[in-house]
Parts: C-alpha cells; structure tokens; sequence
C-alpha cells in the first residue's frame, strides 16, 4: 500500500531562491499567526483591562508596531515597501 508520494525537484538556481522566499515568508507566516493564537488564548484567559491609555476619554493607544487599521489583526506584513 502506497503510504505517500516523493517528487524530486530540479530547479534552476533562480527557481531555488524564489522557492527560499516562499519557504522563509510561510514559516514566519505560520510563527506570527500561532503567536496572535496564543497572545488570544492568554487574553482570554487572564482579559486585560483594555488598551485605553485614558480611562476618562477611551483614547486607544497601540505600540508602535502594531498594524494602522485598528481591525486589523495581520496587517500586510509581507507587501514589499517600494518607493516611487
């Protein structure tokens, strides 16, 4: 019984970075979406008070790092920044 196929690739050397990329973007695609997981899993777990930095107004405020739109949960962490 066939359990699995193997395929051998042989790629050209520009076929082999660009097959680089897409491994290195997926990996880290995978590491930021199990990181949102967790940090969901633990607000649920232990809540925080909120990201209000003034209780009076509610005035949000977000690190620096965080994406613009506050809906957003994944941003477009892997658009090319070209400038023109």
């Amino acid at each position: 019984m066939i359990l699995a196929y193997k395929y051998k690739l042989k790629a050209s050397l520009s076929q082999e970075i660009i097959m680089t990329n897409w491994v290195s973007m997926l990996r880290s695609h995978y590491n930021f979406c199990l990181r949102d997981r967790i940090e969901a899993y633990e607000q649920v777990k232990y809540p925080k008070l909120g990201n209000y930095s003034d209780l009076k107004t509610k005035a949000p405020c977000c690190p620096l790092t965080c994406s613009i739109s506050p809906q957003s949960q994944l941003g477009e962490p892997f658009k090319n920044q070209v400038k023109t």
